[in-house]
C-alpha cells in the first residue's frame, strides 16, 4: 500500500506519456495517410480470373497508364504525386465483386487515383484477358483515415501498457535500491525487519 501510494501517480504518468509519443512517432514515421476504394464487378461467371488481376494493376504498363492521366492532371505538379500505393482486393473466392483501393497523403487525391485507376483497368483489362468483361460499380468512396482511429487507439494502448510496466520496474529498482532510508517504516517494508530504534542527526 505505501508502495502504490508513493509511486501510483508516476507510474500512471509515465504510462501515458508512453502513449502519446507512440501515437506521435506513428505519425511521424507514416504520417497521415487517406484511403480511398472503387469497387468493380467481373459480368460474366468466370469469377476465378479476379484474382488474376492484381498482376495487371502492380505491371509496369498498367503503371505507366495512370501516371501519363496524372501528368496531365491538376496533381502534376505535387510533391507527393507518385507517393501512392495502388492494391487490388478480390471480395472471395465466389464473388464476382472486386476492389480498387489507393492510399496517399492527400484524400482528395486518393479517390481521384482511386477512380482513375478503376476507369484505366476497365479500359485495359480485354488487351490482357480475352473477352473480359468488367464493370464500375463504385467510381470511388470519399477517403478516410488508412486505418481509422482505431489504429490509433492500438499504438497508444500499446505504449500505455509499455511504459505502465516499465514504470512499475523502475519503481521498485528504485525503492530497492536507490536512495536512503526514507522513513521509520523503510526497513520493514524492503527488509522484512524489526524496528529496534533509530537515531536522529543534529
Amino acid at each position: 500500500v505505501r508502495f502504490v501510494k508513493h509511486y501510483l501517480v508516476s507510474i500512471i504518468l509515465f504510462g501515458v506519456l508512453c502513449s502519446v509519443l507512440g501515437v506521435f512517432a506513428s505519425l511521424e514515421i507514416r504520417g497521415i495517410q487517406y484511403k480511398s476504394t472503387s469497387t468493380l464487378i467481373q459480368n460474366d461467371n468466370n469469377y476465378t480470373v479476379v484474382k488474376s488481376y492484381s498482376q495487371l494493376t502492380s505491371s509496369k504498363n498498367f503503371t505507366s497508364l495512370i501516371k501519363a492521366q496524372i501528368d496531365k492532371s491538376k496533381w502534376k505538379n505535387k510533391s507527393y504525386r507518385n507517393d501512392y500505393k495502388l492494391s487490388l482486393s478480390p471480395a472471395g473466392t465466389t464473388s464476382p465483386f472486386f476492389t480498387i483501393s489507393v492510399i496517399s497523403k492527400n484524400s482528395e487525391y486518393s479517390e481521384f487515383l482511386a477512380s482513375l485507376a478503376a476507369k484505366t483497368f476497365t479500359s485495359e483489362v480485354d488487351k490482357y484477358f480475352s473477352n473480359a468483361s468488367v464493370s464500375i460499380v463504385t467510381d470511388s468512396t470519399n477517403a478516410r483515415l488508412n486505418g481509422g482511429i482505431s489504429s490509433f487507439v492500438k499504438i497508444g494502448s500499446i505504449g500505455l501498457v509499455a511504459g505502465l510496466l516499465i514504470g512499475f520496474l523502475y519503481a521498485i529498482y528504485h525503492l530497492l535500491y536507490v536512495g536512503k532510508v526514507r522513513d521509520r517504516d523503510y526497513i520493514h517494508d524492503v527488509y522484512q525487519l524489526r524496528l529496534l530504534g533509530s537515531l536522529k542527526s543534529k
